[in-house]
């Protein structure tokens, strides 16, 4: 029995592998088999105690003659969005048992490049991007949730969507935190919050955007290494995060503040 060829090439966009391929080729003894093709994508590289594999959703009934045949599979398999290569092949099985298979086959994720880029901000170890969409692409370390997609991994070197952000009009990072101005004058902010940086009244860290507590009439944003900053419609600017070297502009440098706090003499 001749193992089939296949040719298939990968694609991703967010969490969504898109795959397709062709079989080709192939004799399988047995006339009148009953039989199904299974598709298998597996991580390449992965630690040495195992490989994370997973089956992706493709199947084909057909029946094997004895010769040459030609069979054409569309399929698509959700993978881990840090998984950049994969290791691919197609098995037909019948009844559980292994008939055929075609030699495995290494693929690289191909991540489609940030289009249309608006503004961008960078951080201490990690960098956002605004589209013209008003959505947000961020890249780099991530241990805190700087990048705001509801992991904190140990980052990512391609562009990763920040979650449910969608009507963003500015972008500010700071060291380990970063925010997002909204087309509703109102603030997100995700990432490191140990001094209160994403100013939701609270030092827990997010790894998903949380809004600003009490802020609706912003005009601008900005961010520095752990506080952040808002200008406000009526000319006023508050601001949260660390006060250590009085960067809250409230007259004092004893307290950090998790709320905004009026910058005092303006507005």
């Amino acid at each position: 029995m001749s193992r089939p060829r296949l040719t298939a090439s990968i694609t991703v966009g967010g969490t969504l592998v898109a795959s397709s391929g062709r079989v080709g080729a192939g004799k399988f003894a047995g006339a009148g088999v009953r039989a199904g093709w299974r598709v298998v994508l597996e991580r390449y590289g992965a630690v040495s105690h195992g490989r994370a594999s997973w089956q992706a959703l493709a199947s084909a009934a057909l029946s094997a003659s004895g010769k040459a045949s030609r069979f054409a599979l569309t399929w698509t398999a959700s993978v881990p969005k840090t998984v950049r290569r994969v290791i691919l092949r197609v098995e037909l099985v019948s009844h559980g048992r292994l008939l055929a298979t075609t030699h495995s086959r290494r693929l690289e994720i191909r991540p489609p490049a940030i289009v249309a880029a608006k503004t961008i901000s960078a951080g201490g170890f990690h960098t956002c991007a605004l589209l013209v969409t008003a959505t947000i692409d961020c890249w780099g370390d991530n241990e805190d949730g700087q990048l705001g997609d509801g992991t904190t991994s140990l980052g990512s070197d391609l562009p990763l969507a920040v979650s449910g952000r969608s009507r963003a009009t500015q972008i500010a990072a700071g060291n380990a935190h970063t925010c997002a101005l909204l087309v509703t004058a109102s603030i997100d902010c995700w990432g490191y919050n140990y001094t209160g940086q994403l100013g939701d009244g609270t030092t827990t860290d997010s790894d998903l955007p949380v809004a600003v507590s009490g802020i609706t009439n912003a005009t601008q944003i900005t961010a520095g290494s752990a506080h952040t900053c808002a200008l406000l419609a009526t000319g006023a600017v508050d601001c949260w995060g660390y006060d250590g070297a009085g960067e809250l502009g409230d007259g004092i440098t004893t307290f950090d503040s998790d709320l905004p706090v009026a910058v005092r003499r303006i507005g």
